[in-house]
């Protein structure tokens, strides 16, 4: 996984939005990812004020938040460019699922499917990276 700032992260919220308009989708304001991104935006505006964060991680972070935010927004920052040739039909289905997830200390076996494309796009994403020719499909 490559570094990101907060503010990366944050930004590629835009580039998010834009590929599930595309693909006829949307981010729900009372979903796990949209809370994710609001929460890492208030950490980039006051990441650098010592009082701020700490007050801010006191509040925001008791069951560990802030952090199950930072890594799944960096795992979605990391893969959306790997996602911009392929077929739409497939990446309407994966990201319809991804739309589901919960953070990690909700989710069971019985509801892990989300997390689960995630990581398959997070491997399809590392694979691209690395040269390799690859498409991506639905079993």
């Amino acid at each position: 996984m490559e570094k990101s700032s907060y503010k990366d992260l944050v930004k590629s919220k835009n580039v998010f939005e834009k590929l599930l308009d595309e693909l006829g989708l949307e981010m729900k304001s009372d979903s796990w990812l949209y809370f994710a991104y609001n929460l890492v935006g208030e950490l980039a505006n006051i990441y650098e004020d010592d009082a701020c964060l700490n007050e801010f991680k006191k509040q925001k972070n008791q069951k560990g938040e802030v952090h199950l935010a930072l890594y799944d927004l960096s795992i979605l920052e990391n893969i959306l460019p790997s996602m911009e040739n392929e077929n739409r039909n497939i990446l309407g289905i994966k990201f319809k699922r991804i739309l589901n997830i919960t953070p990690l200390p909700l989710e069971s076996s019985n509801k892990n499917d989300a997390r689960n494309t995630l990581w398959e796009l997070e491997l399809f994403s590392h694979i691209k990276r690395k040269g390799i020719k690859e498409n991506l499909g639905e079993p």
